[in-house]
């Protein structure tokens, strides 16, 4: 089933339930040998039960993601706060969110991007709460953004604008400025693959700008409170099209999810038709959504509901506008 998915396929019912049935059984395998453990391997059983329950959100639609996070939630703090080179001070609050993404625990770094998208998916406050003051270190590794394509530092933003929009709940926001100066003066980052294919590097870095297009459409449409017709949301819209649809021919089924969530977003605020049509296509795409971390098929009725309604014919909508939609579709 792995190689059809790979090779953009798409597996039929029998494969999808015997490849659920194997992570069942391998869930089972894990989660039940905690009886057998000596003390000093209850973290390796930990580190395995996430990975799988990670695995089984993407493959079996068992859980929303955000009961996800906040039931999962324990068991990530046991493995950061018990690491010291995770987090140094175990009586932390705050998640040193750096440390962690550079320390290639995939685990970790799976639950963190999860934990950073549901806010933004859902309209809802964040789960956990993140230090982002310590830079990434250029030395450390970033495995993790070549596998779901969102930038350390898109990451770190992502956690910041999340953190206004939930001040803004109770309080006044604070200065938005500094993280709109941190996305328009951002530049993509390329580490050189050997005998790398040169649509490969274009499409590494048309997933970066998406990312950042698309989380200043989240910082103005959330954060500011501007509608969508506001030209600076407006212009990162039409931008994240742009960059899909440049690279789009030469495209493969791992590379095309990559630009998921992009899409979910440029796909709330677009008035045009034809692009709506293209988002809901691509959100619909079992496959390619099996392949990113957050099961954005999920949202296509809320979409629906939106364009539907609050957007329809093309009007301007407010970032709450779209909550409503997604409070209404999925309390």
């Amino acid at each position: 089933m792995l190689d059809d998915v790979f090779d953009g396929i798409q597996p039929g019912e029998p494969s999808f339930a015997m490849f659920r049935r194997w992570i069942q059984e391998y869930e089972d395998m894990v989660v039940g040998s905690s009886d057998r453990l000596a003390s000093n391997e209850v973290h390796s059983q930990l580190s395995g039960t996430l990975e799988v329950k990670l695995l089984a959100l993407r493959t079996t639609n068992s859980m929303d993601s955000i009961h996800f996070v906040s039931t999962y939630a324990p068991i990530f703090l046991e493995l950061v706060r018990s690491n010291p080179d995770l987090c140094p001070s175990h009586d932390s609050v705050s998640i040193p969110l750096a440390r962690v993404l550079t320390s290639g625990r995939y685990e970790l770094g799976h639950f963190i991007l999860l934990d950073l998208v549901c806010p933004m998916a859902y309209g809802v406050p964040p789960v956990l709460d993140y230090d982002t003051s310590l830079p990434p270190s250029e030395s450390n590794a970033r495995l993790h953004d070549w596998i779901n394509g969102c930038p350390l530092e898109m990451k770190l933003i992502l956690a910041n604008i999340n953190k206004h929009v939930a001040w803004a709940r109770v309080l006044p926001s604070p200065d938005w400025r500094p993280l709109e100066q941190q996305l328009l003066s951002w530049q993509p980052r390329l580490h050189s693959v050997a005998q790398e294919e040169s649509w490969k590097r274009i499409a590494r870095l048309a997933v970066q700008e998406s990312w950042r297009q698309a989380l200043l459409i989240y910082l103005y449409m959330a954060v500011c409170g501007v509608a969508s017709n506001d030209p600076r949301v407006a212009s990162s819209v039409r931008q994240v099209f742009q960059v899909v649809d440049t690279v789009k021919p030469r495209l493969q089924t791992v590379t095309s999810g990559q630009f998921l969530m992009q899409q979910f977003i440029a796909g709330i605020c677009t008035p045009h038709e034809k692009q709506r049509a293209q988002v809901r296509s691509k959100l619909s795409n079992v496959i390619e959504t099996m392949i990113w971390l957050f099961p954005v098929s999920k949202f296509v009725p809320v979409l629906d509901h939106l364009w539907h309604g609050a957007a329809a014919e093309g009007r301007p909508i407010l970032w709450r506008d779209y909550v409503d939609s997604r409070k209404a579709v999925i309390p």
